[in-house]
């Protein structure tokens, strides 16, 4: 009996950046490796450790804020110093290629910030596997056709439930 539930991501755009992601990476492996799965047990999304070098890289390259190191507190690899008036920052967009559909994300679901930092909600895995978490789940309903193998986001206001 399948354990886990395999997403097919494809690819990652930051901003108008289509990162250069190989297809392989979130692929499954004959021997059980890899592949991404989605797990609302998980808080943050870990990838496969040479996707999220790239991630890294195009969010420091375009967000241009001073970079802070914040793990001890937060948790998370990559934070930016906010400056004093935070709502003159400019956060690119996130998309998520799967197979069927691209899922862009509101920026609350992949930057967390408090009055002094912002950090990215997404980690490496420090290896090849990947969890899709639940911080990028939130305000999303999310559904498992478990005889179509097929899974649906649809963006929502949780809070309003």
């Amino acid at each position: 009996m399948p354990t886990f539930y395999y997403l097919s991501l494809e690819g990652i755009t930051i901003g108008s950046t289509t990162l250069p992601i190989n297809k392989t990476t979130f692929a499954l492996n004959a021997d059980g490796s890899g592949g991404l799965i989605i797990d609302s047990g998980t808080t943050f999304t870990y990838l496969a450790q040479s996707a999220y070098n790239l991630v890294r890289k195009e969010f420091v390259s375009q967000v241009k804020l001073p970079v802070v190191d914040a793990s001890d507190s937060t948790g998370l690899d990559l934070c930016f110093e906010l400056p004093s008036d935070p709502s003159s920052v400019k956060i690119p967009s996130l998309v998520f290629h799967f197979t069927d559909a691209d899922l862009g994300f509101p920026t609350e679901n992949y930057m967390l910030s408090n009055s002094s930092i912002m950090c990215l909600a997404i980690v490496g895995s420090g290896g090849t596997f990947s969890i899709f978490g639940n911080v990028q789940q939130q305000n999303f309903l999310v559904v498992y056709d478990l005889h179509e193998e097929t899974l649906s986001f649809q963006a929502t206001e949780c809070d309003k439930f």
